[in-house]
């Protein structure tokens, strides 16, 4: 999607290495290490932050279609096939894997399922990928309830675009679910009884819809000349800078959930971090080789197969493949194979995308 926008092409590494590292959170917990460094220590608890970072990017380039939809270019129907067609398989395919795997577990192993199969369960996973509104963690690839919450955010999106459009085309009218998500948000965390949403939810839209106005400054910035340029880097970095600060601090650094600390991050951290390498031709054209690109194509893939790869190696073997003295050599292993299944997925997904639509999912 970053053709539509050379410099954007700095997404395609921190998209692959979000997904990477999110995929690496996941499997930790079963791997423990020896002496880890703080650093190491503060990523593995808080590393979900990288999921505010797909949000942000997903409501940036949002502001694309909104433009085209607004002009027309796009119908709403060719933007919903766009998401769908890449969207979903993943969430069939990876679902219809993971109640597989849990019959097979109960019928050969016995003792508890891996996934719940009750009827909210299953319906939740293949039509939404886990519902993601009653409990994040609801579905049988507990992971896919991001795709729950990034459909609400597109839906929203364009149903603001339509009432945008009948009001010059203003844009003031996508402040709204960053409100909303805003007191979601307050009210989760007082616990409110009578609440049924999770923090998944305001997350998404918090992120998502200042991602949206992020995608609205760069159409600004693109009118900068090099001072007014240097001068907005300068404002990012020293934002950037104050907030790395900010989370060294020991209270900070040293905290076990970070719900708060990860919605920071998608609120400051990637928008100034993204601010800061707007615009910078060099980066931007080495990112834009189709190597990059291809990366960026394997995020969501390995994102989606990093939790049934994880239960299927439980599955096969739990005393040998999840033993402590085999450190990060079980990582890399794990990572290797989620990369060829990933590659072996998009292969195959263009072919079948080819084939039967004339829609493109890249």
């Amino acid at each position: 999607m970053t053709k539509n926008n050379p410099n954007l092409n700095f997404y395609n590494p921190l998209r692959f290495l979000g997904a990477v590292i999110i995929a690496c959170i996941v499997h930790l917990p079963f791997m423990p290490l020896e002496n880890p460094s703080t650093f190491f220590v503060f990523i593995q608890r808080n590393g979900v932050f990288f999921v505010e970072m797909f949000f942000v990017i997903s409501g940036s380039l949002f502001y694309t279609s909104f433009k085209r939809l607004i002009n027309e270019e796009i119908t709403i129907g060719e933007f919903f096939k766009r998401k769908v067609v890449r969207l979903f398989s993943l969430v069939i395919l990876t679902s219809l894997y993971m109640f597989i795997l849990t019959i097979a577990r109960l019928n050969t192993m016995g003792g508890n399922p891996i996934r719940s199969l009750d009827i909210y369960n299953i319906i939740g996973s293949f039509l939404l990928g886990g519902f993601g509104v009653i409990s994040p963690g609801s579905g049988l690839n507990g992971g896919l309830w991001y795709i729950f919450v990034l459909l609400l955010c597109f839906f929203l999106g364009v149903l603001l675009t339509l009432f945008s459009k009948h009001h010059n085309n203003s844009k003031i009218f996508f402040l709204l679910p960053i409100l909303i998500g805003i007191g979601m948000y307050a009210m989760y965390k007082k616990n409110i009884d009578w609440i049924i949403w999770s923090h998944e939810i305001p997350r998404g839209l918090i992120t998502f819809f200042l991602g949206f106005y992020l995608g609205v400054l760069y159409e600004k910035f693109d009118s900068f000349d090099q001072k007014k340029m240097l001068l907005t880097r300068i404002i990012s970095f020293v934002v950037l800078a104050c907030f790395v600060a900010l989370m060294c601090l020991p209270e900070v650094r040293n905290r076990s959930v970070g719900r708060d600390i990860a919605l920071s991050f998608g609120i400051v951290f990637f928008p100034s971090l993204f601010v800061l390498l707007y615009r910078i031709d060099v980066l931007n054209k080495f990112f834009g080789y189709k190597f990059f690109k291809y990366l960026a194509e394997l995020s969501f893939p390995i994102y989606a197969f990093n939790e049934p790869i994880l239960m299927t190696l439980r599955t096969l073997d739990t005393d040998f493949l999840f033993s402590k003295g085999l450190g990060p050599w079980f990582l890399l292993f794990v990572l290797a194979i989620s990369l060829a299944i990933s590659c072996l997925y998009l292969f195959v997904e263009k072919l079948i995308a080819k084939k039967l639509t004339s829609v493109k999912t890249v």
